[in-house]
C-alpha cells in the first residue's frame, strides 16, 4: 500500500537578502513599497521600515481602501472626476467622458484586476508596448497618444485621491512612450488634398441654394468650428450690424459613455459651451452670408439656421455621412475634412490682417483662440496656391532686377 505523500503548506515570506562584502562584513537588505532598507538583520530592517511607514502615514495618509482597490474598482470613480483645469464643472464634458470610456476599454482587460498599490513600472511599460504594437499593426497613429494622456490622468487622480503616494512609472518608461508617440506622428500619411481658393469656389457653387449652404459659408468665411456652425440660431444673428454671436457648441456622444453621469437620460446631442472660454465671441459676417440671410423670408427666421424638421440641430455624424462626404466624393476631394475649412479661413484672415497691418490678436479673437501663437503655429498654413503666387512674384522681381 503506497504511503500518502505529505505536502507542506507554503506560506509567503519576504525574501531575505544577506549580502557579503569583500572585507567579510554582511548586512541585510530588502525592498518593500518601492523603498530599500539596509540593516544588520531582519528585526532591525523591520524597525526601519515601520518607522518610515509611520512617517509617510503622518505626512500623507492614504485612503482606507488603498491597499485592496483594483484599477477596475476605481475606474467608475475616476470616470466622473474633475480636475482644476475643468474650472467649475461638477462633471467632465461629454467629450472627456467618451475619451475616458474608449481608453479604459483597452486598460481594463490588461490591468483591471491589478491592485493599484501593487502596480509596477514593468506592468505599465508592457501595457504601453502592447498599445504601440497595436498602433503599428493597424496604422492607428493617435491611439497611443490618447491612451497615454488618459491613463496618466488616472494615475494623477489616484495620487490626489490618496490611493497611491506616487505614480509608479520610471522616467525611462515615460521617455520611451514619448519616443513611440513622436514616431507615430512622423509616420502619419501626408494629406492628399488641401483646401484652396479653387476648392472653396467649387464647393460653394455646388451647395448654392441648398438648405445647408449657410453651414459651408460659415466654415469658409468665419472659421467657425464644425459643431459651432451647426447650433447657430436666428437669435444669434444681427443682420443690420452683420454679426453673429457664438455662445454655444454641441457634442455628439454615445449612450455608453454617458452611463453613470448626469447626461445619462438625455439626448445624444448635448449643447455645451464653446471649446474654450475664448470661444465665446462676436463674429463679423462676410457679405455672402449677410446676403443669404437677408433673402430668407421674415416668417422663416426662427430656430436653427440649418436644423431638422423637429426643430433640433442636425446630428454631426448625420451631416458628415449624408451631406459632407458625398459632396467631397462628387467633387473629387475625398480626403478633405470639415475642419480644413477652418484652417483655410484662418490662413486667409491672417494673411489679410498682415497685409492691412491689423493686429493678429483680432484674428485670434474672431476665431476663438486664447493665444495668437495657436492661430499662427497650428492653423496658419502654407498653401500650394499661395506658394505658386509667391513664386511668380519672386520671378517677376528677379526679372525687374536683371533689367
Amino acid at each position: 500500500m503506497k504511503k500518502r505523500q505529505r505536502t507542506r503548506e507554503k506560506f509567503w515570506m519576504p525574501k531575505k537578502r544577506r549580502v557579503n562584502t569583500n572585507n567579510g562584513y554582511s548586512y541585510y537588505r530588502k525592498t518593500k513599497d518601492g523603498k530599500t532598507f539596509y540593516a544588520r538583520d531582519a528585526k532591525e530592517w523591520q524597525d526601519k521600515y515601520d518607522a518610515w511607514n509611520m512617517e509617510q502615514e503622518a505626512v500623507y495618509a492614504l485612503n482606507a481602501n488603498s491597499k485592496t482597490a483594483t484599477i477596475k474598482q476605481l475606474w467608475p470613480e475616476f470616470k466622473i472626476s474633475t480636475t482644476a483645469q475643468m474650472r467649475d464643472r461638477t462633471t467632465p464634458s461629454p467629450n472627456t467622458l467618451e475619451e475616458r470610456t474608449v481608453v479604459f476599454e483597452k486598460v481594463l482587460p490588461v490591468l483591471g484586476d491589478i491592485r493599484l498599490s501593487k502596480l509596477t513600472d514593468k506592468q505599465v511599460f508592457n501595457f504601453y508596448k502592447g498599445i504601440n504594437d497595436y498602433c503599428i499593426a493597424n496604422i492607428r497613429s493617435s491611439v497611443l497618444e490618447h491612451t497615454y494622456k488618459v491613463f496618466q490622468a488616472f494615475l494623477k487622480w489616484a495620487v490626489r485621491s490618496q490611493y497611491i503616494r506616487e505614480i509608479p512609472i520610471s522616467p525611462r518608461t515615460l521617455d520611451m512612450v514619448q519616443v513611440w508617440i513622436a514616431n507615430h506622428k512622423d509616420m502619419r500619411p501626408a494629406r492628399e488634398f488641401e483646401v484652396t481658393e479653387q476648392v472653396i469656389h467649387e464647393v460653394l457653387n455646388e451647395v448654392k441654394d441648398k438648405p445647408y449652404e449657410i453651414i459651408f459659408l460659415l466654415w469658409a468665411y468665419t472659421g467657425m468650428r464644425f459643431n459651432e456652425a451647426l447650433v447657430r440660431t436666428w437669435d444669434d444673428v444681427d443682420i443690420p450690424s452683420s454679426t453673429i454671436q457664438v455662445t454655444s457648441s454641441k457634442t455628439d456622444v454615445g449612450k455608453k459613455a454617458m452611463v453613470g453621469t448626469k447626461f445619462e437620460n438625455g439626448s445624444s446631442q448635448i449643447i455645451t459651451a464653446p471649446k474654450t472660454k475664448a470661444g465665446i465671441r462676436s463674429v463679423h459676417l462676410h457679405q455672402a452670408i449677410t446676403e443669404l440671410l437677408e433673402n430668407i423670408p421674415q416668417d422663416a427666421r426662427t430656430g436653427y439656421l440649418y436644423g431638422t424638421r423637429k426643430g433640433t440641430p442636425v446630428n454631426g455624424s448625420t451631416f458628415r455621412g449624408r451631406v459632407f462626404k458625398p459632396l467631397m466624393q462628387k467633387l473629387g476631394y475625398p480626403g478633405i475634412r470639415p475642419n480644413d475649412f477652418r484652417h483655410y479661413c484662418i490662413t486667409d484672415l491672417t494673411n489679410f490682417a498682415i497685409k492691412a497691418q491689423i493686429d493678429l490678436k483680432c484674428v485670434s479673437d474672431m476665431v476663438g483662440h486664447a493665444n495668437v501663437s495657436t492661430t499662427l503655429d497650428i492653423y496658419n498654413e502654407s498653401r500650394s496656391d499661395q506658394n505658386q503666387r509667391l513664386g511668380m512674384l519672386l520671378a517677376n522681381r528677379n526679372r525687374l532686377s536683371a533689367a
